[in-house]
């Protein structure tokens, strides 16, 4: 979800700095809920406190979900998708393929959570996508009357 938000950190949106900082404070309850694990706490730690730090400089009030994605943002979504995908599968290349790995949910079952979030990153990025697609852009609105008199307001 962070790919997504990204774009509208760099644009400074304050929509995209409440998103993210909301996405990585959960984050960081979840990581320690799940297994303490610690580094990833510690990189996620930092990364909230760069957000709240800089807080001031996010003061473009924008909608987050009518910010368009330009080719070459959406190529590099797809490149991180992809070299996460080939990730995965480099990492668990001796764990073969059952329909089991789809709904096996175990402590220690890496192969399976794996599966299951790259579905979930690639279900979400196919879903901003197309909802991104049928959004009217921020400039649409038109006059009611121009059909009629084909002038502007």
């Amino acid at each position: 979800m962070l790919l997504f938000v990204a774009r509208g950190l760099l644009r400074r949106l304050d929509a995209a700095w409440w998103l993210a900082t909301a996405i990585v404070a959960v984050s960081l309850v979840l990581v320690l809920a799940r297994a303490l694990a610690f580094i990833e706490a510690g990189v996620l730690a930092f990364v909230l406190l760069l957000l709240l730090a800089t807080r001031r400089r996010f003061d473009r009030p924008a909608s987050l979900f009518q910010e368009r994605f330009t080719l070459s943002w959406l190529t590099s979504i797809g490149i991180v998708l992809a070299a996460a995908c080939w990730v995965f599968f480099f990492a668990f290349r001796d764990v073969p393929y059952s329909h089991e790995l789809w709904w096996q949910f175990a402590f220690d079952e890496r192969a399976s959570r794996a599966l299951r979030a790259t579905m979930a990153a690639s279900l979400f990025a196919a879903a901003w996508r197309c909802g991104s697609c049928c959004a009217r852009p921020p400039g649409a609105a038109r006059c009611p009357r121009r059909r009629i008199c084909g002038s502007p307001r």
